[in-house]
């Protein structure tokens, strides 16, 4: 019977019923104590529900239980799994417990330790990263991926010649390798020569790499209209006088507005959460899902046919507050009651995208726009290794890069008068260069009374785990090499699209 309810579980979630899956897995747990199975079933499932807390406990007593066996079977192989689970559910601490548990019954062997190094980097521990992946590699030396991990750890600590050398050595027979390994590497064989200061061999290092990933299966899967084509039918259907125009008293029930940090990728809203983050009276939710909660429930309430514009009118006043209802509720289940002990801030940097969805549900919301010269957003963004979606497939290619920002900002710069959230935009460079000035306003914009402790920023953020590519930067002092980073790179802006180039003095930029 309990593995019948195992089975049901599977069944349930594959089928998409969640809630069903839990309750299968619920009583599967309390028919099979002692099982890691069930348990991490039960615990993905619930972190996929976004009751995160209660989903990773799950899956660290599961861990437990496939520690327990494996001492009598001293079968390791389902630790690894379960820690690489752990990591998928951006619970780093866990696997790292797990995995140091594990190497005190036996000796580690080569995937151990590439786990254990990733965790290490994500949680900015980098030479103890270090020496894990190279003990890694003394293991299996003909594992591709482990030299990646190493040639990229070795550039964050200083050691760019090995990294280098390195990663030449693995691509001198690359047609050998597989073609995301192949990408990888040459990613990072990118970043190595940026900072030896050979920019246009760099370039074109990102060249091929997005020549290769382009010809990747994950990357193939997602359609580059989507996001254009969805930003023109918004402007169409505003221009058209489309406008969820309830009163702002109309729609606020008891329930608070949070405050919401976008821009585009790489423009630093990173650097300005973390700040935000450091003082006492903030919670910061890191690239949520909430708003992406929100727009399915607003596919199940309206139905998915026209807009967000169209579906907003067809719901009404209701309905909106009913959205209002399920983001703190989502908000609650994933983080707990401090969502609404402190002002919660949600920083997901492409809700840009959704601006007319969060001004419909949160009209008395504040908004902080992170702006930054379009050319070194293009640049970062160009250098970055990101998973495949509908907003990285973009990403690579150099003109299609440039072109994703010039469409995200004119919507920005359509939208922004429109919208009834009170809005602060703040500029990248002038938190670099002017942080005290810049962060009073922003806290005073915030109604909340400046904080000494926020200049120290990083010494938190070093203890956090940070969603975005920029973790290891922002968990550094302030620094102003990032600045005017595009200047290295003239021949790649030496003939940029004449749109491009009008935005760029729209924005201020010279």
């Amino acid at each position: 019977m309990t593995n019948d309810y195992f089975q049901r579980g599977i069944a349930a979630v594959n089928a998409g019923d969640l809630e069903h899956g839990v309750r299968c897995f619920e009583l599967a747990v309390k028919q099979q104590a002692g099982e890691a199975e069930p348990l991490a079933y039960l615990g993905q499932t619930l972190f996929w529900l976004d009751r995160q807390q209660q989903g990773l406990a799950c899956l660290r007593q599961a861990g437990q239980c496939l520690l327990k066996r494996a001492k009598k079977t001293k079968n390791f192989a389902e630790i690894n799994a379960l820690a690489a689970q752990l990591q998928d559910c951006h619970d780093y601490e866990g696997s790292i417990h797990l995995l140091q548990q594990a190497a005190a019954l036996r000796k580690p062997d080569a995937l151990s330790l590439q786990l254990l190094a990733q965790a290490y980097e994500r949680t900015n521990r980098i030479a103890m990263a270090l020496a894990a992946a190279r003990l890694g590699v003394s293991l299996a030396p003909n594992q591709p991926a482990l030299h990646v991990l190493l040639a990229g750890l070795e550039a964050k600590h200083g050691d760019l010649s090995a990294a280098r050398q390195r990663l030449h050595r693995l691509l001198a027979d690359e047609q050998a390798l597989p073609g995301e390994i192949v990408y990888r590497a040459h990613k990072e064989l990118a970043l190595v020569l940026d900072k030896q200061g050979e920019y246009a061999a760099a370039f074109d290092q990102l060249q091929t790499a997005a020549a290769i990933g382009r010809q990747l299966p994950e990357w193939q899967a997602f359609d580059k209209r989507q996001i254009p084509q969805m930003l023109a039918d918004y402007r169409d259907r505003l221009q058209r006088g489309a406008s969820p125009a309830n009163p702002v008293e109309e729609i606020a029930p008891d329930e608070p507005a949070p405050v919401f940090i976008v821009g585009f990728l790489r423009s630093g809203t990173t650097l300005v959460q973390e700040v935000v983050a450091a003082h006492s009276g903030v919670f910061v939710a890191d690239e949520t899902e909430l708003a992406a909660a929100l727009r399915l429930e607003l596919n199940r309430m309206a139905g998915p046919q026209g807009t967000v514009f169209d579906q907003l009118e067809r719901v009404g006043a209701d309905g909106i507050r009913r959205l209002r209802r399920c983001y703190w509720h989502k908000a609650e289940q994933r983080y707990g009651a401090v969502v609404k002990q402190k002002l919660f801030v949600d920083k997901t940097t492409l809700n840009t995208l959704e601006l007319g969805l969060l001004d419909a549900v949160f009209p008395d919301a504040k908004l902080i726009f992170v702006q930054r010269d379009p050319r070194d957003v293009c640049l970062s963004c160009f250098m970055q290794t990101l998973q495949a979606s509908a907003v990285s497939v973009h990403l690579l290619d150099w003109r299609d890069t440039q072109r994703l920002y010039l469409e995200v900002m004119r919507w920005w710069l359509f939208v922004k008068p429109r919208l009834r959230m009170a809005c602060c935009e703040l500029r990248y460079e002038a938190a670099v260069t002017e942080f005290a000035v810049t962060f009073q306003a922003l806290f005073a914009f915030l109604g909340l009374i400046w904080q000494q402790d926020v200049t120290e920023f990083h010494r938190q953020t070093a203890k956090r785990v940070i969603a975005s590519p920029s973790y290891h930067q922002v968990s550094q002092p302030l620094y102003r090499s990032a600045l005017g980073r595009w200047h290295r790179y003239p021949e790649a802006f030496a003939a940029c699209d004449e749109d491009f180039s009008t935005l760029i003095a729209e924005l201020g930029y010279r």
